[in-house]
């Protein structure tokens, strides 16, 4: 039957799983305002995550994984908001538990296969090239700029100039 009702209407299977599976909700029951600052966060963090995990597109994960993603994002959010309170200076905040987050936090990771990796920041030779045309047309126009205050500026007498003004004394000497 639920197969007749999907080949009938596309949206049919869709209509059958709840708002959080859909992508139109956070969490089951519960109504939250999706434009906080906490639920915007939450959802970079998901989709930074779900990039890192599959750069294939999320439809490359297990499900286990998906909920995986929603867990480390929703640790690292809280953290983040005890990193925040520790940075205004607010004593009551647990150390010891903001450790264990943070070591909770790493293991998740490990269990996601999320290693701590370096980016390649090497220039690609587009970029090398492009930084280069870009400084020789500042050198240029550096140039140019200069050009004319120099024309303005008075001389000053160099020492070759100063022998040639100076007259030998055989040459005073004959009349």
């Amino acid at each position: 039957m639920l197969k007749l009702l999907a080949e009938s209407k596309p949206d049919a299977a869709k209509m059958a799983r709840s708002r959080v599976t859909n992508g139109r909700g956070m969490f089951i029951g519960h109504e939250t305002d999706q434009r906080s600052p906490v639920a915007r966060r939450l959802r970079d963090l998901i989709k930074l995550h779900t990039l890192d995990a599959s750069p294939n597109g999320p439809e490359h994960l297990s499900a286990a994984q998906a909920q995986l993603i929603r867990r480390i994002s929703m640790i690292e959010v809280q953290a983040e908001l005890l990193e925040a309170r520790l940075v205004d200076g607010d004593d009551k905040v647990d150390v010891e538990s903001f450790a264990r987050i943070s070591s909770h936090l790493r293991r998740m990771y490990e269990s996601l296969g999320l290693r701590k990796a370096r980016r390649d920041t090497t220039p690609s030779i587009d970029e090398l090239v492009a930084r280069h045309r870009m400084d020789a047309q500042k050198a240029a126009a550096n140039v140019v700029e200069r050009a004319e205050p120099v024309a303005a500026m008075p001389v000053a007498p160099t020492s070759s100039s100063l022998a040639s003004d100076r007259a030998s004394p055989v040459e005073e000497a004959a009349p």
